[in-house]
């Protein structure tokens, strides 16, 4: 007010209103003189009080109130906080189960059709099938060696068994259908399949 009985123009003055805005900030903050926001403060005021409910986040190394971990019941310690957990599944690398998880479905799909009563596929999950396509099959047709996974499924090695991983083939569409239409894989002249692709002829019986 002094300024402006001076003539000093207004603004000349935005400056020093920032300032008296800041300084009151401050001044409201400070418990002796609102004691109603002590409730507010994040960092206790009485150093008695950090004891209380403040973690270290193993993340940041950083104290911080318990609101911000998500806290277990079983859990024996704290871990990180909310912020480090977030930046933590951002940078996490995502990998993709979408093909698996089509092929699993289509696995369910038909022995649901063959044997109502079948329980293994449902046990199965995308990584489960993923270490069946992947590592022993070698993500590929055991016939032809195709390797699109769009065309690619599992089937019954010998079909009037239940499926199981020990009892299972990867092949494509067309060639499962075929597949599936012998009676007896064991007969001679018929081409045996093992993992990983590989042909071998049939022995005699």
């Amino acid at each position: 007010m002094d300024l402006l009985m001076r003539g000093v123009k207004k603004s000349k003055l935005d400056g020093l209103r920032k300032r008296i805005s800041t300084l009151f900030l401050q001044y409201i903050k400070t418990p002796p003189f609102n004691p109603q926001v002590s409730k507010l403060l994040r960092v206790p005021q009485d150093p008695a009080d950090l004891k209380k409910n403040i973690y270290l986040c193993r993340g940041c190394n950083e104290y911080q109130s318990c609101t911000d971990f998500a806290l277990n019941t079983n859990a024996s310690a704290v871990g990180l906080c909310h912020r480090c957990m977030e930046l933590d599944n951002k940078a996490r690398q995502r990998e993709d189960f979408s093909l698996y998880k089509n092929i699993l479905r289509c696995l369910r799909d038909t022995e649901a059709e063959c044997s109502p009563d079948a329980k293994i596929t449902y046990l199965l999950q995308e990584q489960d099938l993923r270490y069946l396509v992947d590592v022993l099959w070698g993500a590929q047709s055991a016939l032809s060696g195709w390797k699109d996974l769009h065309d690619l499924m599992l089937v019954r090695w010998k079909k009037h068994l239940d499926w199981s991983p020990w009892n299972c083939i990867l092949l494509t569409k067309e060639e499962a259908a075929a597949h599936l239409k012998l009676e007896n894989i064991e007969k001679p002249g018929v081409t045996k399949l093992r993992p990983a692709g590989r042909l071998r002829p049939a022995t005699p019986l």
